[in-house]
């Protein structure tokens, strides 16, 4: 990060980051407009490569954003995105390009700083393709995420989590593989390998789904000024017609609160 290169106060950043099953590269430019935090404008380029079961795509990205803050302390970002991707999804082999235009609103709430008592966070995200101004289909995706943290006694913890999205489209084959919904993993339905909820063709490979829906609760016990344990569910699903059954993982967790943020283990 370099926060000041100019008399402006424009900003530029990079992220690397990097699994077995996927490398990201990520660079954004950033404009102050007025408040250089909340009220700025961004060009952000980025490069995904993924190779995870029958997933493997190649990804490039070209964002051009204007993030404001609102009265309601929601930040609102209107984005143009570009996106070119070869991918494999299954049996089925495709390269598309997208041109995205959009909205989210995102909006963070907590008490307790870096190990919070209290808090709520909130996203949303619309973005449509047409043929009209470039992109290969026509399409529009919507996007939430809403995620509660209460306690009782600062002892007594409860987190709630819900994740939805639907893609209106009349074939998911026409969507690229990194628009698709998948679930399953640590920040999803634990229990279940990551990505591993998902719609199968007939010869059971995983092709993604229109829909996703997915909650969790989770309750956990701070025995000691560091240290809690914890025990949660998650259920739902990734789907195209909703036939299939509701994957559901339950488990136990245990959290060691460091100077840095929490350290998780979960068994689910």
């Amino acid at each position: 990060t370099k926060p000041w290169i100019n008399s402006r106060g424009d900003s530029v950043s990079a992220d690397i980051e990097y699994s077995t099953i996927q490398q990201e590269f990520t660079f954004n430019y950033d404009i102050p407009i007025e408040d250089p935090i909340t009220n700025i404008a961004k060009i952000q380029f980025g490069f995904q490569r993924k190779d995870n079961k029958d997933t493997e795509s190649k990804l490039f990205t070209l964002q051009l954003q204007r993030q404001f803050e609102l009265e309601s302390k929601w930040l609102r970002t209107w984005f143009v995105k570009v996106e070119h991707e070869d991918f494999v999804q299954g049996s089925q082999i495709g390269s598309s390009i997208m041109v995205l235009p959009g909205v989210s609103f995102a909006r963070t709430k907590q008490r307790g700083g870096i190990d919070p008592y209290w808090g709520n966070q909130q996203l949303f995200n619309f973005e449509v393709a047409s043929t009209y101004w470039g992109a290969d289909i026509n399409m529009a995706k919507i996007q939430s995420r809403t995620k509660y943290l209460r306690s009782a006694d600062r002892t007594h913890f409860f987190t709630t989590r819900a994740d939805l999205g639907a893609i209106y489209v009349d074939e998911i084959e026409s969507v690229p593989a990194s628009m698709r919904f998948f679930a399953g993993g640590s920040q999803s339905i634990r229990g279940y390998q990551y990505e591993t909820v998902t719609p199968v063709n007939v010869d059971d490979d995983y092709i993604g789904g229109r829909f996703l829906t997915v909650g969790s609760f989770e309750y956990g016990y701070q025995f000691a000024e560091k240290w809690r344990v914890g025990l949660f569910a998650d259920a739902g699903t990734s789907t195209n017609d909703f036939s299939e059954p509701v994957s559901v993982g339950i488990g136990a967790s245990i959290r060691w609160m460091t100077p840095i943020g929490p350290v998780k283990v979960d068994f689910a």
